[in-house]
C-alpha cells in the first residue's frame, strides 16, 4: 500500500446490508463507520439488492440454477447448499469488480452467507481481511424458516466462525462476551457499535435531567420478533391497567401474533415503524428507555455474545436506561460493569415495573441513572474513540501485508 499523510485506505465492505438505519447491526456498522464518516474510500458488495449514491456498489450474483431452485418449495435445502458453496466458489463478476476498485483491505461483518465469499476474495486478491463478529446468527433464533441452516450445516457454519476468528488478519468482537465464546486467547479487539450522534464533550449536568412525567413514558425501539416480541407482549400485558407507566414500542417489523398485536395497537402501545428523523423526536419525548434480551435457554449463547446496538444511541439522550434480561446477557453485564443502565435480571415483567416505578419516585436515583448513561457515551461508547480504533487496526494490517 502506497500511503501519503492525506491518503485514505480503500476498503471493500462485504455484508448483507441495506443502507438505512433500522436494518440491523451489519447495516449500522457499514453505514456509520464507512458512509457517515469520510475516513475511507469505500466500495460495497452484497447479495442484497441495494444502491448507495456516489459509492461503487456490486450485487453479488448467485449460481443461476440455485437461485431458481431457491424459489421452489425446496428453498431451504438450496439456501443451505449456498452456505457451503460460498466457501469454494466465487463469481467472476465480483472478482473483476473488486480488482477494478483495488482495495487495501476487505472488511466483512460476519453473517452466514457472506463470510466465505470474503475469505475467498481476500485470498484471490492477496488483500488483508478484517472480520467483524457482531452476531453469531445460527444462535439467534431470528433466522427465516426458508434459509435456516440444517443441523449439519449449522455445525459447519460454527466451525467457520472459529476458522475466521483464528485466520483473519484482523478480528473485531462486538463485546467481550463475543471474544470469550471462542475460548481462545483473545486475538481480536472489542469494537462496540458505532454511535450515530456526536458525543457531548461536557457531559450532562443534573439540572439538564428532566423528572419523569406522570404517567411515565417508557420507550422500546428495535427488534420485536421472536423471543423479544414475546417479552414485549408480557410486559405490555402486565402494564395494561397500570396508570403509572405509558409503554410505547416502535419497530421495523414484528411477528407478534395478531391476537396480541391488535389490542396493543388499539392501546397505542405498538406503534410500528417511523422514519429515523421522527424516531429522534419520539426518543427525546420519552422519560426512560428500555433494552431487552431473551431469557429463553436456547438463545443463551446469542445473549452472551450479542451487543444491543441501541446502546450506542440511547446513551446520548439524557434518559435513564433500563435493561431487562438474564444476568449472563451482554446487556446486563454492560449495564452493571459500566454503570450504563439499571438492570433487572428476573424473568418477571412485574419485577421490571417495580424497579422503574421505584427509581421514578426517587429524584436522585433518576438523575444518577441518566448521568451514568451520559458518562458511558463520553468514554467507552465515544464515537471518536471507536472510529479511531477501527482506522488504526485496519492501517496496521495493511502495513503488515504490504510493508
Amino acid at each position: 500500500m502506497m500511503e501519503t499523510p492525506d491518503s485514505k485506505l480503500k476498503v471493500l465492505v462485504l455484508s448483507s446490508v441495506i443502507p438505512i438505519e433500522e436494518s440491523g447491526a451489519g447495516c449500522l456498522t457499514m453505514r456509520r463507520h464507512f458512509l457517515l464518516n469520510d475516513d475511507f474510500d469505500v466500495a460495497v458488495a452484497s447479495a442484497r439488492e441495494f444502491e448507495i449514491p456516489n459509492i461503487p456498489c456490486h450485487r453479488i450474483s448467485s449460481n443461476k440454477i440455485i437461485s431458481r431452485l431457491k424459489n421452489t418449495r425446496f428453498s431451504r435445502f438450496f439456501a443451505n447448499i449456498e452456505y457451503v458453496l460460498n466457501w469454494v466458489t466465487i463469481s467472476k463478476d465480483l472478482v473483476e469488480f473488486s480488482r477494478s476498485f483495488s482495495p487495501d483491505v476487505i472488511f466483512s461483518v460476519v453473517d452466514d452467507f457472506h463470510m466465505g465469499i470474503a475469505w475467498q476474495l481476500s485470498k484471490t486478491l492477496n488483500v488483508p481481511l478484517a472480520i467483524d463478529f457482531q452476531d453469531l446468527w445460527v444462535f439467534s433464533g431470528f433466522e427465516a424458516d426458508i434459509s435456516k441452516p440444517f443441523p449439519m450445516v449449522r455445525d459447519f457454519i460454527v466451525k467457520k466462525y472459529k476458522f475466521l476468528n483464528e485466520r483473519a488478519d484482523q478480528v473485531f468482537h462486538v463485546c467481550p462476551g463475543m471474544g470469550e465464546w471462542f475460548q481462545k486467547p483473545m486475538r481480536g479487539d472489542v469494537l462496540y457499535p458505532m454511535p450515530h450522534s456526536k458525543f457531548n464533550e461536557n457531559g450532562f449536568s443534573p439540572e439538564e435531567i428532566p423528572p419523569p412525567q406522570k404517567p411515565l413514558t417508557l420507550l422500546y425501539t428495535g427488534n420485536s420478533r421472536g423471543a423479544y416480541g414475546r417479552m414485549l407482549v408480557q410486559l405490555a400485558q402486565a402494564l395494561r391497567h397500570n396508570r403509572l407507566v405509558d409503554f410505547r414500542i416502535y419497530a421495523l417489523g414484528t411477528d407478534i401474533p395478531d391476537s396480541e398485536l391488535n389490542w396493543m395497537k388499539r392501546e397505542k402501545i405498538y406503534r410500528g415503524y417511523i422514519p429515523p428523523d421522527q424516531m429522534h423526536t419520539a426518543v427525546s419525548e420519552a422519560d426512560a428507555l428500555l433494552l431487552v434480551m431473551s431469557f429463553e435457554p436456547d438463545q443463551a449463547i446469542f445473549m452472551k455474545t450479542s451487543f444491543n446496538t441501541k446502546w450506542s444511541d440511547y446513551v446520548s439522550y439524557k434518559k435513564p436506561i433500563f435493561v431487562w434480561g438474564p444476568s449472563y446477557s451482554t446487556a446486563t453485564r454492560f449495564a452493571r460493569e459500566e454503570g450504563a443502565a439499571i438492570a433487572v435480571s428476573e424473568n418477571d415483567p412485574q419485577a421490571l415495573i417495580n424497579k422503574i416505578t421505584e427509581v421514578a419516585e426517587n429524584p436522585s436515583a433518576w438523575t444518577d441513572a441518566a448521568l451514568s448513561a451520559g458518562k458511558v457515551q463520553r468514554n467507552i461508547l465515544n464515537p471518536e474513540i471507536i472510529q479511531k480504533a477501527l482506522k488504526d487496526r485496519l492501517k496496521a494490517i495493511c502495513h503488515v501485508k504490504n510493508p
